[in-house]
């Protein structure tokens, strides 16, 4: 699993490699595209907090993978919970989630079906932007999809922290931002 940290904090398991992430909360390509080229191993589009909106997040996602000579992970931190937001994200092409307020075992195995195409999950099909370029069949698409896909549970209470052992045995999630 990875454990994203942000600026100079890390927080990681002994033996863990915590990642150290840029966060954009405004939905500039420009501005993405820069801050990606800085070696970061991945770029956050903040949508809960970030002024960002659909198109301007298409953009972003756009910029933080071509940036040349650098490949930083195109991260979305969706708004909230809701299966409308994780699909919107990862619509628009978003390797990754950071899910805000994760607080126990059951929304963190919500979250991780919301982001995964039947049978592991219940993401509904509409991937018309993420799937451009995908020479394969749908259903090979979805596959790869629900195999590359890396969803992070934001742990920000004491009570998510108090049952972290749970929330990190979901199976399919890729890691935590603390």
């Amino acid at each position: 699993r990875a454990y994203l940290a942000a600026g100079q904090q890390q927080v990681a398991p002994s033996g863990a490699r915590a990642k150290i992430a840029a966060w954009i909360v405004g939905g500039s390509p420009l501005y993405t595209e820069v801050i990606a080229r800085q070696g970061f191993d991945a770029v956050v589009v903040d949508q809960q907090h970030g002024t960002g909106e659909v198109v301007p997040l298409l953009q972003a996602i756009d910029a933080a993978r071509d940036a040349a000579g650098n490949a930083p992970l195109a991260v979305v931190r969706i708004e909230e919970l809701s299966d409308g937001a994780i699909a919107k994200a990862l619509d628009a092409g978003a390797a990754a989630l950071i899910c805000p307020m994760i607080n126990s075992v059951e929304e963190c195995e919500a979250f991780v079906r919301a982001t995964k195409f039947p049978p592991a999950g219940h993401r509904s099909y509409g991937p018309h932007r993420a799937a451009l370029g995908w020479e394969g069949s749908r259903g090979d698409w979805t596959r790869a999809s629900n195999a590359c896909v890396q969803s992070f549970a934001m742990l920000e209470t004491r009570g998510a922290l108090e049952d972290l052992d749970a929330i990190l045995s979901v199976d399919g999630l890729s890691g935590i931002f603390i």
